[in-house]
């Protein structure tokens, strides 16, 4: 009722400021027009956004698009920068003065995002850089169908064979993107690649045990043999194809980690400045460390095997145990012995 006797009013007050010859003022937009225009940039961003990032609409709780993975041709890329470019125009023109304080803090969270965004896919571009990025996007989303029970298990096995059937296209996509890869950065996805192939092989498979849909089922041992064999071209075309040819540099560049810091973190902080300060808490730990080097406490003893207890099996446990109290008066035990429960932990 108050926004329209407002109306009502401005109505008969632009009549009368006509009718007198009184010359118009003009009118300051009006505040509700930019939180409704904030609402609606919003609402298309996260639509646009989700269109390219199926895994992220996943995660989120937002399901249309469980059936998808991630684009990755170039084409596709370049699509998504013209979007975000476009978003944070439309974002620069809604000004925060005119919105709620709440509103205000949000325009700013997703103005850094979508720079975020657009640093990674224009300078950074992990996507070209990393052959890591590839396989463990496909595989933590097949996890999320796994792990989210936001629908039957027959349900949410259809969705997972329609994303495992787009696995080939996204590694193809990863090899045709690839370029100036950092030899770290191969030597990590390469040690990745047996565990994501176990996970395919043995972990998703039994996460759907209990469908019992021959046709289904049928299916999914198709698509899923057809995704395991598409991990192993892509590990064999790292180990032959990249890694002999790998000199990029990892190091982004002080500028993109200052712009990183800043649209992720909204840290403004000087670098030089950022690492004194890292320095300092780094020399302030060493020396809180060195103190605490001395003959193991009763206290230090009880947390060793509280940790034990916690996380080995029995009979590792017990060894552990006879170690605390064979060498629980010798003051380089608790080295020993951690390296100790860390051998215990792998076996």
């Amino acid at each position: 009722m108050t926004s329209i006797l407002s109306l009502a009013f401005t109505f008969m007050l632009a009549i009368f400021n006509g009718g007198t010859g009184a010359p118009k003022q003009p009118t300051a937009k009006p505040a509700e027009d930019e939180a409704v225009a904030f609402s609606k940039t919003v609402d298309d961003y996260f639509d646009s956004y989700f269109r390219f990032h199926p895994t992220a609409a996943t995660a989120a709780g937002f399901h249309q698009q469980d059936s998808e993975l991630e684009d990755f041709s170039r084409p596709t890329i370049d699509a998504e920068i013209a979007d975000s470019e476009h978003f944070l125009a439309r974002l620069d023109k809604i000004s925060s003065a005119d919105l709620s304080a709440e509103s205000a803090a949000d325009l700013d969270l997703l103005r850094s995002s979508i720079q975020a965004n657009l640093l990674e896919l224009k300078d950074i571009q992990m996507w070209r850089r990393d052959p890591n990025t590839y396989p463990s996007q496909v595989s933590y989303s097949l996890f999320l169908i796994m792990q989210r029970e936001f629908a039957p298990q027959e349900d949410r096995l259809r969705l997972l064979i329609a994303r495992e059937r787009l696995i080939p296209k996204v590694l193809i996509e990863g090899q045709q993107n690839l370029s100036d890869v950092p030899p770290i950065y191969v030597d990590v996805a390469l040690e990745q690649m047996p565990g994501e192939i176990d996970f395919l092989r043995n972990d998703v498979p039994k996460a759907f045990s209990a469908v019992n849909n021959p046709e289904l089922l049928a299916s999914f041992k198709t698509t899923t043999d057809a995704a395991i064999k598409a991990f192993e071209n892509y590990q064999r075309f790292l180990q032959k194809e990249i890694q002999p040819k790998a000199n990029g540099d990892f190091r982004i560049g002080a500028e993109n980690y200052r712009k990183k810091l800043l649209y992720e973190e909204m840290v403004d902080v000087p670098l030089d400045h950022l690492l004194e300060i890292g320095y300092a808490d780094l020399r302030r730990n060493q020396q809180q460390k060195s103190q605490r080097r001395s003959t193991p406490t009763a206290q230090s003893w009880r947390f060793w095997l509280i940790c034990a207890k916690t996380t080995l099996r029995p009979a590792s446990y017990y060894r552990v145990s006879a170690t605390c109290l064979e060498e629980r008066d010798n003051s380089s035990s608790t080295k020993r012995l951690s390296r100790f429960l860390h051998l215990c932990c792998r076996s």
